[in-house]
């Protein structure tokens, strides 16, 4: 999977047939149950929830090209890194209507998909230093 021809503190984007095609080109001796997790689930186009823990969470909703999250940057680091941690990952399908409500209910900033993604792809390749636990929001 190559890498966004961009530093790790530009802003990209990466569209989701994007994204599931670079999951293909990765070699078997990465990391990959977390991303293989998350294209499968975008694939479906419905709108799902990811719960890392209790706190940590993701929502998805693909239709409308947009993502949630509480989850820190350092987690997400720590799940595309490494698939012990991303077995404990569980990705629920959620209501079309109640997507949003959740994300609002639960205080989670939205951002635009395809950001998100490239911000992942980074993360996930290693692009970006080990982050530290204050460092928990994306660029």
């Amino acid at each position: 999977m190559p890498a966004p021809a961009a530093a790790p503190d530009e802003i990209g984007e990466v569209t989701v047939s994007e994204f599931q095609a670079r999951l293909a080109e990765l070699p078997a001796s990465e990391p990959q149950l977390f991303l293989r997790k998350l294209a499968e689930a975008l694939a479906l186009r419905q709108p799902f929830e990811v719960r890392v823990t209790f706190l940590n969470r993701l929502i998805f909703h693909p239709g409308e090209r947009w993502v949630a999250s509480s989850t820190p940057v350092a987690v997400l680091q720590g799940l595309c890194q490494s698939d012990a941690l991303a077995s404990a990952a569980a990705i629920d399908t959620i209501d079309d209507k109640d997507a949003l409500a959740r994300a609002q209910r639960l205080d989670m900033p939205i951002q635009p998909l395809e950001a998100f993604l490239w911000t992942l792809m980074l993360v996930a390749r290693q692009n970006v230093p080990i982050l530290k636990p204050s460092e928990t929001t994306f660029p």
